[in-house]
């Protein structure tokens, strides 16, 4: 038999086509491509209705492509997970104890309900798309998560700038100066700088945000632009072999940082590129810095930095 390489239950890929294997051992080819073997297994299953595959395959057709790169690329695996355990099942088949089991059994709690929500979000757009009556993926508790709330102090932030290239330099400054996200710092480019500041189309909600020039931002894009002694002609950061990052390679840069920073003892604990936006929304006076809709809800979830108080006199 062929692969398997996370394909739904009893299908195959062999010559570079998909075939199911029936429990009479029976050989069903499905087509060359995933969305024909996705399409052709809910007939091959006796006409049971439309599968879980089914519609994983239409909401990563239609609903997918609308979603930020890096969320497109996160989910695609998340769906292959959902596929394996209940791709061949009936829409109507999925309980809620199969998915309260899913929750239990999944080694990482916390991917295991993003997974859920995922597949609550598919069952959805079936009930909008007329092939579902019910989501049986509500009313089921989800797993506990400890919430992320690290705070990086000043001298934790400056002990790891120092280490770092320049290029993750420039990525952390901007970063911290204008609270955006990674994706957006990386992909910031001149076009997006005006007389008036930075303006930032958020690439996971889409909101717009002009961050108002200062002289530490002015001159952190400045730096960022002549890092290697000719300005940048689109890209305002680069990596040290002149090339824009991809997501991957400014991880494995940012991995690499947090190794030596935490090995030479410039600080005791890691912390993510995602925590700088948390410090920026914790540090900074302007709740509308981050581009939420609701800024005063997002506060709870990045505010870090503990709240001072006056004690009983």
């Amino acid at each position: 038999m062929g692969k398997k390489d996370g394909l739904p239950a009893r299908v195959y890929r062999k010559h570079g086509a998909y075939y199911y294997v029936d429990h009479a051992r029976k050989w069903h080819r499905l087509g060359k491509t995933e969305a024909d073997m996705y399409r052709r297994l809910g007939e091959v299953l006796d006409g049971r209705g439309d599968t879980i595959s089914q519609v994983l395959a239409r909401y990563e057709r239609d609903v997918l492509p609308k979603k930020a790169a890096s969320t497109q690329k996160v989910q695609r695996r998340q769906l292959g997970y959902l596929r394996e355990v209940f791709g061949a099942m009936r829409l109507g088949d999925v309980k809620r104890k199969h998915i309260a089991r899913y929750l239990d059994q999944r080694s990482s709690p916390t991917q295991g309900n993003r997974e859920i929500a995922l597949l609550s979000h598919a069952y959805t757009k079936a009930i909008r798309w007329g092939l579902a009556d019910d989501n049986p993926c509500r009313q089921v508790e989800r797993n506990k998560e400890k919430p992320d709330d690290r705070y990086i102090t000043d001298t934790e932030f400056m002990a790891v700038y120092r280490l770092a290239p320049g290029p993750v330099r420039d990525a952390m400054a901007i970063a911290y100066i204008t609270g955006q996200r990674q994706a957006d710092v990386l992909s910031l480019s001149r076009s997006q700088l005006s007389d008036d500041g930075i303006e930032f189309k958020q690439s996971k909600t889409g909101a717009r945000v002009l961050v108002e020039w200062t002289p530490a931002l002015r001159k952190a894009v400045h730096r960022a632009l002549r890092r290697r002694g000719v300005e940048s002609i689109r890209w305002v950061i680069l990596s040290e072999r002149g090339q824009r990052y991809t997501s991957s390679g400014f991880q494995t840069a940012w991995q690499k940082l947090m190794r030596r920073a935490v090995e030479s003892g410039a600080i005791s604990e890691r912390f993510t590129f995602r925590a700088i936006r948390a410090k920026a929304r914790s540090d900074g006076e302007d709740k509308y810095l981050l581009g939420h809709v609701n800024p005063d809800a997002m506060a709870r979830i990045y505010q870090r930095k503990a709240r001072r108080v006056r004690a009983v006199r």
